[in-house]
Order: structure tokens, then sequence, then C-alpha cells
């Protein structure tokens, strides 16, 4: 079922990081350990206001691949957390491969919670930073804490903060996996289409720039009968329609089969037009067929894929993604001079009493 939801950015989102955070009786705080320089700033944010009510807990997703420098990085990341915190951390490493070449991340984050999360009804709010986690660790642990919050206590609130700051986004490249999968969590019985003739499938994978090869596996592993390619607009760049759509012609036009009335558009700086973008264009299939599936292959940036993190929870659609090896850097900024360089700190509000 669509929601209304609450979120703030920029001084909004610094506003009420001030005045609702103080008066929350318990806080959980997840973070991540990471490379990203985003790392722990809105915990220091939090810290500011209301220190003396929260409770860590921080995730390490472990690959062993991607850049020797970024992964030092990380490593001088955990060694300064400590001492940011007072305390020796609460760390839980999550493997994001198996031995044999599986994707298990979901499966052992969402272990990983049940053991470390024992008393949830203990917090009035729990807040969840994304800024260093990836795609395949935010969504199923976004889906696990809501549905685990419902159970014991519906007013327990749950946050997802982020500093939103398009240079760094766009700075550390993914080295994709060659297999594409369901996302943990989010199959919105997507493994029973093969026992469905009938079912009409339709892919709406978020594009961005140089991902030909992860597209292509996607497409493979979906097999849908139409696809609407979501591109970002307004983007972080004037340009950005146009460059995909002219990087993409082949896809678009020959394998996909999309005509360009059927692109959709979604902003990358406004989770919520993703989040309706998807929600009413899966309204519409469904009132043209019976048996109408809508895939989504979420890969824009944090804020955006909020907004599909949101409608695959509430309408319960599949997620096709394929999970990142590991991260190389680039000069984002000198290959893309336009680019900004400012942070915006992004707060969506997404469940709690308020919805009640």
């Amino acid at each position: 079922m669509k929601r209304d939801y609450v979120w703030h950015a920029d001084s909004e989102a610094e506003g009420f990081v001030k005045e609702y955070f103080p008066t929350a009786r318990k806080i959980l705080y997840i973070g991540s350990i990471g490379f990203d320089p985003r790392t722990l700033k809105t915990y220091k944010k939090l810290k500011e206001v209301a220190a003396e009510k929260i409770t860590t807990l921080f995730i390490q997703e472990d690959r062993q691949q991607g850049s020797a420098a970024l992964r030092a990085r990380a490593k001088t990341t955990e060694q300064g957390l400590a001492q940011e915190l007072g305390h020796e951390p609460d760390i839980c490493n999550i493997p994001i491969f198996a031995e044999d070449g599986a994707t298990i991340g979901g499966v052992e984050l969402i272990k990983a919670m049940s053991h470390r999360i024992t008393n949830v009804a203990e917090y009035t709010d729990i807040v969840v930073d994304i800024c260093a986690m990836s795609r395949g660790v935010f969504f199923p642990l976004i889906k696990y804490l809501r549905d685990l919050i419902k159970k014991p206590n519906p007013e327990i609130s749950l946050h997802i903060l982020v500093v939103d700051q398009p240079t760094v986004d766009y700075s550390y490249i993914p080295d994709y996996y060659d297999r594409a999968g369901w996302m943990k969590g989010f199959d919105g019985g997507a493994g029973l289409l093969s026992a469905k003739s009938t079912a009409t499938k339709l892919w709406m994978p978020q594009l961005m720039s140089d991902r030909h090869l992860v597209y292509n596996n996607l497409h493979v592993f979906v097999s849908p009968d139409d696809v609407c390619p979501i591109l970002p607009f307004p983007g972080i760049r004037p340009k950005m329609v146009d460059e995909l759509v002219m990087e993409y012609k082949d896809e678009i036009n020959t394998v996909w089969n999309t005509a360009l009335q059927n692109i959709v558009l979604a902003s990358e700086s406004d989770p919520l037009d993703m989040y309706h973008s998807v929600a009413n264009m899966d309204a519409e299939r469904k009132k043209i067929f019976k048996n109408a599936f809508t895939i989504l292959s979420p890969m824009g940036s944090k804020v955006s894929t909020i907004g599909g993190l949101l409608a695959a929870m509430d309408l319960d659609l599949p997620v096709a993604y394929v999970e990142t090896l590991g991260y190389h850097e680039v000069k984002a900024a000198e290959k893309n001079p336009t680019l900004s360089d400012a942070e915006r700190l992004v707060h969506v509000w997404v469940d709690g009493p308020i919805y009640l």
C-alpha cells in the first residue's frame, strides 16, 4: 500500500535532527565502517544532540576484493572508531560472498541482526546511516527492521539518514559480479514466475553510465516482457538524460525495444519522486494485465534508491541486482567538473507512530 512518507533535506533535515532526537528515550544507531569519507558524519550529528541516548552497532562488509588503497582506508576508519565512540565498537562483520561464490550478504546480515538486536522494544528510535552501505546490505536491513518493530511495538520509529554528496557517489566505481539474482527479502513472488505462463514482467532498471554488462546480465536473468528504464531527471548534471539515452541507445532501441515515451524520469535528489514513479507505473500495469509483475533494479544515487526501496517494500516488488565484488576510486570531480561537492543531509522517516 502506498504511503505519504515524511522526509527532510538540507536545513530541514538538520533542524529535524536537532529538534526531534533529543526527545527520544533511547536510540539504536546502525552505521557502517568503510572507505566512504561520509562514514560517521550522521553519527556525529546525533551525538551532538543526544549522546547519552545512543547505542551503536556497526556493519562491516567483507568482500576481500577491490582497491587495496580503499581497504586500507576502511581499516583506518575502523581504528579511529573507538576513539570517536569512547569505547570499543560493536562490529558485525558480514561476508558478502561464500567460498563457492554464492551471494550470502543478505542472509548473513539478517542472521547477525537477529543475534545483536534481542530486545528491540527497549528503543524508541532506530536510525540507519546508509552512507557507507551497499544496496545489497541496506535494502534487506531496512526491510528486516521495519518488519521487526511492527511485532512488539508499532510506536518505534525507523529512520534513514544519509549525507548526499554527488562527488563522493561518483568517485567510487563498483566492480560487479557476473551473476544476477534476487535481493534478500525482495523476490516478491518472482521465484514463482517460471510456473506462471500468463505472468507479464515489467523490468524497471535505473540507468547509470558504463554499466552495459550489468544490465545485460540483469536482462537475461529477469527475461522481461517490457522494459521501462528510469533516467535521472532532474539529475546532478543538466544533460544526464541525453547522455544516458545516447549511451544506451542500442539497448533501448534494439535489445529492450523500449519506446521513448515509456522511459521513466525520476529525480536523483528526491526519494519520493522515484517512489511515486514506480508506484504509478505498477498501478497502471495492473489495470491492464491481470497477472503483472514489476521488477526493480535500483542503481542510482543513494537518495534515489531509497525511493526504490520504499516502493519495493510497500508494493511487494521483486528487486533484481548484481552484487559488487569491490570498488575502485576515480577522480569524479575532474571527469565531471559540474558535479557539486556540497553536502546535503537527507532524512527519511520509514516507519513509526507518525503513520498510525
